[in-house]
């Protein structure tokens, strides 16, 4: 903006106040003027229609009769005033919306200084060139070429008749050598049906202009992001022309890649962390248990006087176990964690692994008064390891006795549907809350258990999960309608 310039008039319309605010100090500091505040679309129509404001910062999602696009659909019935939506939700649905009002452009909350400062440049750089296009031609030209972002011309056809100097630049080539080329050729394999598909939707409406965000391939083999605006040039001409105007998105996907990134590293480096808390919290109570026994049995040996070593050894024998299925539980889960989790798929009779899995649980469930009840059609086959399918079975089956109450069952049955087939585990014993549902499926998650004296690690939903996983299939669990919970585990059929 020169010194000896008009600075542009901007009206804001944002219901919140300290957003409102802000952004009129950006403005201020920016060099530009600012007409207004309005906190309502009703209220920003009537200082439009006063001030004739220069450009239009919109909040989307205004409160009242009149959001944002309403807003700046009668905007545009007024005159020709550009308007920037801003936004702090990014959906498609949103963004679906916003395109209906052809914006001049699209911010998302909060905003950055300097994204706004080049969105009001571009947006009323634009303006300027549409007002001018309707003005002079010879002008036209000349703004074409010099424009900061990047234009061409291009025939219904979609034969490039011209393109400025910006877009060379962002193409990696000559604006000269772009000339009689296919417009789609420019574009990634991937975005010329969408942009076919927009241009077709520009040609059969009057909307205007469409704006979608596209990738071209440049000179050198990369790839360009952009956000590109069509309009159709004189439609009733014998020959009408697209103009397109292309906004490079480079920098702002790498922010979102890298912002992506980041947060992924420390979601992992979290969870890495909560791991290793629960680790060193499951092992120190077995531990605690082989030093306590150790040191009463050395105790015992220097008096011999009531001896008790079978029933200490018994109880460090038991800990050492404990600490063995949890480090070999631990391993199997890495494994999982880095695709190196070996299965060999095979045809497995469900009704086989289910019984025999069983058949090794009824001790168990004999001791803890639970009925075992299984319904699996003989004929029904799974894709599946045998050894990771028992594995999962007893693990599910398993804790459906040992969470379960005197008199209690365990329902186990199958059924296929198309090419699946779904085992379900249905108990009847204490349940499970809403909350821990959610957290069932996280390592050394026990349902609100860890300290009682149930045995287990906490590990086996999580190990068996995984392993459903490796096996293309999916293991969920759920509340029962009138107490318990049921586990369902879907394969595909065989």
């Amino acid at each position: 903006m020169s010194a000896c310039a008009r600075p542009a008039a901007i009206l804001i319309v944002e219901d919140d106040a300290v957003t409102a605010l802000d952004l009129e100090l950006h403005l201020l500091d920016m060099g530009y003027r600012v007409l207004g505040r309005a906190d309502s679309g009703e209220r920003a129509l009537a200082l439009a229609a006063r001030e004739r404001p220069d450009l239009v910062l919109m909040d989307i999602g205004l409160r009242g009769e009149l959001d944002g696009v309403r807003t700046a659909e009668r905007l545009r019935r007024q005159g020709a005033m550009p308007v920037i939506f801003l936004t702090s939700h990014t959906d498609a649905r949103t963004v679906a919306q916003a395109v209906e009002a052809a914006p001049y452009g699209y911010l998302t909350k909060p905003v950055q200084p300097g994204d706004l400062r080049a969105s009001i440049q571009i947006a009323l750089v634009r303006a300027q060139l549409e007002e001018q296009l309707l003005d002079s031609e010879q002008r036209w030209r000349r703004v074409f070429h010099d424009a900061p972002l990047g234009m061409a011309l291009v025939s219904l056809k979609g034969e490039v008749l011209q393109a400025n100097a910006t877009l060379g630049r962002l193409l990696g080539v000559d604006a000269a050598q772009l000339r009689g080329r296919s417009q789609a050729a420019l574009v990634h394999p991937g975005d010329q049906a969408l942009q076919a598909q927009r241009l077709q939707e520009l040609q059969d409406t009057c909307v205007g202009a469409v704006q979608f965000e596209m990738r071209y391939l440049r000179a050198d083999g990369g790839v360009l992001w952009t956000q590109v605006s069509v309009s159709l040039l004189e439609p009733h001409a014998p020959s009408p022309r697209l103009l397109y105007q292309v906004q490079d998105l480079t920098a702002q996907r790498l922010a979102q890649q890298q912002r992506a990134e980041l947060e992924l590293r420390q979601a992992q480096q979290q969870a890495q962390a909560q791991l290793l808390s629960r680790v060193s919290h499951e092992m120190r109570t077995p531990l605690n248990a082989v030093l306590g026994f150790t040191q009463l049995l050395r105790l015992q040996l220097r008096d011999p006087a009531g001896v008790r070593e079978d029933q200490y050894l018994e109880h460090i024998e038991t800990a050492g176990r404990h600490l063995l299925a949890m480090v070999e539980d631990l391993l199997v889960l890495q494994r999982a964690h880095v695709g190196a989790l070996k299965v060999e798929l095979q045809s497995v009779a469900a009704a086989h692994s289910v019984q025999h899995a069983l058949a090794l649980l009824a001790p168990q469930a004999a001791a803890a008064q639970v009925c075992l009840l299984q319904d699996v059609p003989a004929e029904l086959h799974v894709r599946a390891d045998p050894v990771r399918l028992h594995q999962i079975v007893s693990n599910l089956a398993s804790n459906a006795i040992k969470y379960n109450r005197p008199g209690g069952e365990l329902r186990v049955t199958a059924s296929r549907s198309n090419a699946r087939v779904r085992l379900s585990f249905a108990d009847n014993g204490i349940g499970m809350t809403p909350q821990q549902l959610q957290e069932v499926f996280q390592p050394f998650a026990r349902a609100g258990r860890e300290r009682s004296a149930i045995p287990g690690t906490g590990l086996g939903l999580v190990i068996s999960r995984r392993l459903a996983e490796a096996m293309h299939g999916t293991l969920d669990m759920a509340a029962r309608g009138g107490g318990g919970t049921v586990a369902t585990l879907e394969l595909a059929g065989a």
